[in-house]
C-alpha cells in the first residue's frame, strides 16, 4: 500500500466491510483512504481495481465493476487461482509495474440470460459459466436447445454448462471441455454427466443466441451465474448471449495465459525429476 503513496496524484480506495477488518491492527495508512460500499458501483474515474483473495472474490469485484471498463488485477491469496494468477509476495512488483506502465489489458466477454421469469428478473452476467443442473439424484432432467433459431439437439443428463473462454479452465474442464484462450470470442457448451455419450462439447462462436427449454413439469432446476444459483420449478424458457460489454483484466508485460497454464495445470512437469 506504502508504494501507492509513491507516485503523484495517488487516490486510494478501499472496500469499507475489508478496509474495517484490516485497519488499524493489520495495515498502517499514511493518508486515511477513500471507502466504498459493498455492490454499489464504483466511480467511473477510477483507473484500476485490485482484487486480494481468490478466485471468487474477483467474480465479487464485478459486481461493483460492472460496465465501468475498469481494469482489474487479481493477486491469489487464495489455492488454484487462475484468475487471480499473481502470487502474494511478488505484489509489490505488480504494483510497480502498473506504476510505471509496464502491464497489458485483456478484454474478456460475459455471457447473461434474457428471461420473462420473475426468478431470474435481476439475474446477474457471469464472468465463467451459466450452469443448470437438477436439483436431485433422482431422475435425469431434459433440455431443448435452439442456436440462432435453429433446433441443436435435446441433452438428457445431470445439466449443461455455458461457459465462456475465461470459465472453460473452471467447471467446464472438470467435466472434459476444452481449453480456449482468453481472449477468444466463443461460447462453450460442455454436458454434465450425459446419458448419451456420443454428446460432446461444443464451441460456438460468440454471436450465438441460445435459446433454453427446461421440459418436465414435476422437476426443479437451478441455474447457478457463477456463484449466484436461481431455483426454477417445471418448465421454463429463456435466452443465453454474449453481453454487449466486456471486463478488463490486467496483466504483466511478461507473463501470458500459457505461464498460467503450466504453473495451475503442471503442464510439462516430469514427476521423474
Amino acid at each position: 500500500i506504502d508504494l501507492l503513496y509513491t507516485k503523484e496524484n495517488v487516490e486510494l480506495w478501499i472496500n469499507e466491510s475489508f478496509y474495517h477488518k484490516i485497519a488499524p491492527d493489520c495495515v498502517q495508512f499514511q493518508h486515511p483512504p477513500l471507502l466504498f460500499a459493498d455492490k454499489i458501483p464504483l466511480k467511473e474515474s477510477l483507473d484500476f481495481v485490485f482484487s486480494l483473495g481468490g478466485d471468487g472474490t474477483l467474480l465479487d469485484t464485478l459486481g461493483c465493476v460492472g460496465k465501468l471498463n475498469i481494469p482489474v488485477l487479481g493477486i491469489n491469496l487464495g489455492h488454484l487461482g487462475f484468475l487471480t494468477g499473481l502470487k502474494q509476495e511478488d505484489a509489490k512488483e505488480y504494483i510497480m509495474a502498473i506504476l510505471n506502465g509496464d502491464y497489458q489489458v485483456d478484454k474478456r466477454i460475459l455471457i447473461g440470460l434474457q428471461s420473462t421469469l420473475p426468478e431470474l428478473a435481476h439475474a446477474p452476467y457471469g464472468l465463467n459459466e451459466i450452469v443448470i443442473f437438477k436439483k436431485d439424484s433422482r431422475s435425469l432432467i431434459a433440455i431443448d436447445l435452439e442456436v440462432n433459431g435453429q433446433f441443436m439437439n435435446t441433452f438428457f443428463g445431470d445439466g449443461l454448462i455455458f461457459a465462456t473462454p475465461t470459465g472453460s479452465t473452471a467447471y467446464s474442464l472438470s467435466c472434459g471441455g476444452p481449453i480456449l484462450l482468453p481472449e477468444a470470442d466463443n461460447i462453450l457448451i460442455t454436458p454434465v454427466a450425459s446419458h448419451t455419450l456420443t454428446v460432446r462439447p461444443l464451441v460456438l462462436p460468440g454471436d450465438a443466441k441460445i435459446k433454453v427449454i427446461l421440459r418436465g413439469k414435476e422437476q426443479q432446476f437451478n441455474i447457478s451465474i457463477d456463484s449466484n444459483i436461481y431455483s426454477l420449478q417445471g418448465e421454463a424458457q429463456f435466452l443465453i448471449e454474449k453481453k454487449d460489454f466486456c471486463i478488463s483484466t490486467v496483466r504483466l508485460s511478461q507473463r501470458c495465459f500459457f505461464d498460467n497454464i503450466r504453473e495451475k495445470l503442471m503442464w510439462g512437469l516430469d514427476i521423474r525429476k
